[in-house]
């Protein structure tokens, strides 16, 4: 009873802040991109530093790499 209003409040919270949506989604692609690529660099690495690394690469590009990543987003978020 209370994971779901925990769920629900949750995504309350994300509809409330629109953006939040799309840009994880813009990281999903991202991680389906590059995570293969890390996991063959590092194949000791556990499951929680892969996304940890995914994380730093995603916030160290600038505004000018995200977009191809935004521009698959906005696609599959109107289909």
């Amino acid at each position: 009873m209370f994971l779901l209003k925990a769920i629900r409040k949750e995504l309350k919270k994300n509809e409330d802040l629109g953006t939040h949506k799309r840009l994880l989604l813009a990281f999903f692609l991202l991680r389906s991109e590059y995570c293969p690529k890390i996991k063959s660099e590092s194949p000791g690495l556990s499951t929680g530093n892969v996304a940890r690394k995914l994380g730093e690469m995603w916030s160290e590009q600038t505004a000018q790499d995200r977009p191809p990543c935004e521009e698959k987003a906005a696609e599959l978020k109107e289909v």
